[in-house]
């Protein structure tokens, strides 16, 4: 049994890392089918920093920086982050990543987790699960996870690769639909993560949700999740929504591009849309990292300057970023999928034709035509003045907040 102060330090150290401020509300994105509520708030609710906190504010005493016990070699900046002089980029040594990943198995513990649960992980990615950004192998997220599960974690990653099969015969040895025919079929975990490239190249339509080839966004998912649960029945399956990016940096550290822009085929919260979607409607679980990692890069300078410590680029994570990443998916994986409830509820376009918009929200919640009472985040302010076509093509609301 460890002493309380060093349980202390240690999950001292996990907060520090986990904690990290949303950005401040950015420019409205161009319309697209469905967004997330927060998004058509004026301004989002802000997460204060808490090393700017006062004690009283955290119900305790300031912790000593000495108890972190972070190494000096802690701070230090990478020729390829391209950040300005005494910017300071932490990457994870050894010794503080093993404190780090000890505090989560701690923390799934007390939440009655068995430590064992998995064996053999399959994830299925691209350049963000090879591990493009990391220093060395071992530090991609991948690996990370298996060290905290216990489990051997096959490395399904190839960079540039996209879920979407656009070739005419559809046979990209590149593509998701292509490669998952191929990763180890004893595997009690499949993880797909990906729609990164599939929206930075632009040539990937988005498509229609009863698409069946997978030359289109929907068309790929609704190959792809289908063949995975069949070919994986007793595993669990679970899918992850890329967090918010930029590209393009220049001297100043102002982005060009965005994951709020339109690169050919939509914005990245339409592609969002079509993994959320789908993955309800084939029931998989979904660790939306769009909204709840917070690695928001499309704020230019503030952003660098608030998420840089987890980016090699706008895009790709260093070994402190895909640290963090594998423990929020560590920590996700973990739980009970039988009891399972998705953060978000889609809602059907359709179902805002005949109703109008004051008729459908009653006391803070959506009262849908067939009665069903969904609940709307916090904050969210219904404009009676809205209107309605707009309204049902940029909706997507929270059941759970």
């Amino acid at each position: 049994m460890r002493s309380k102060s060093v349980k202390t330090s240690v999950m001292a150290i996990c907060a520090a890392m986990l904690l990290m401020n949303p950005m401040r509300a950015h420019a409205a994105e161009p319309a697209s089918e469905i967004v997330t509520a927060e998004d058509l708030q004026t301004q989002p609710a802000q997460m204060p920093d808490a090393a700017a906190m006062p004690a009283e504010a955290l119900g305790t005493q300031p912790v000593p920086a000495e108890a972190l016990e972070i190494p000096s070699e802690l701070l230090e900046v990478p020729p390829e982050a391209g950040l300005s002089d005494g910017a300071e980029l932490p990457s994870v040594p050894a010794d503080s990543e093993t404190a780090l990943l000890l505090a989560e198995q701690a923390k799934a513990a007390q939440q009655g987790y068995a430590l064992d649960k998995y064996r053999m992980i399959n994830i299925l990615g691209d350049s963000l699960t090879e591990g493009v950004g990391a220093r060395t192998p071992d530090k991609a997220f991948p690996e990370v996870l298996s060290r905290l599960t216990g489990a051997k974690v096959n490395n399904y990653g190839v960079s540039g690769s996209r879920i979407t099969d656009i070739t005419v015969d559809y046979t990209n040895p590149g593509s998701f639909v292509d490669r998952m025919y191929s990763m180890e079929k004893t595997a009690d975990l499949v993880i797909v993560f990906g729609g990164t490239n599939d929206f930075w190249f632009g040539d990937c339509p988005i498509g229609e949700r009863t698409d069946s080839k997978p030359n289109t966004f929907y068309g790929a998912l609704n190959t792809m999740l289908p063949y995975l649960k069949n070919a994986y029945p007793a595993a669990e399956l679970v899918l992850m929504v890329p967090y918010q990016q930029s590209k393009d940096a220049d001297e100043t550290h102002t982005y060009k591009r965005s994951t709020y822009g339109d690169y050919g085929s939509g914005t990245f919260s339409q592609y969002r849309v079509a993994m959320l979607d789908r993955c309800q409607y084939y029931n998989i679980p979904v660790l939306d990292l769009y909204a709840d990692y917070e690695l928001n890069m499309a704020d230019n300078r503030e952003a660098l300057e608030m998420y840089g410590n987890y980016l090699c680029d706008g895009c790709h994570l260093n070994d402190a970023g895909y640290n963090l990443l594998a423990r929020k998916l560590y920590q996700f994986i973990m739980q009970d999928f039988s009891q399972y409830v998705p953060a978000y509820t889609t809602v059907n376009n359709m179902v805002f034709e005949t109703a109008a918009l004051p008729a459908l929200i009653q006391n803070g919640n959506f009262v849908m035509p067939d009665g069903q009472v969904i609940p709307v985040k916090e904050g969210f302010a219904a404009d009676p003045a809205m209107p309605l076509q707009q309204l049902y093509q940029t909706l997507i609301v929270s059941a759970m907040d």
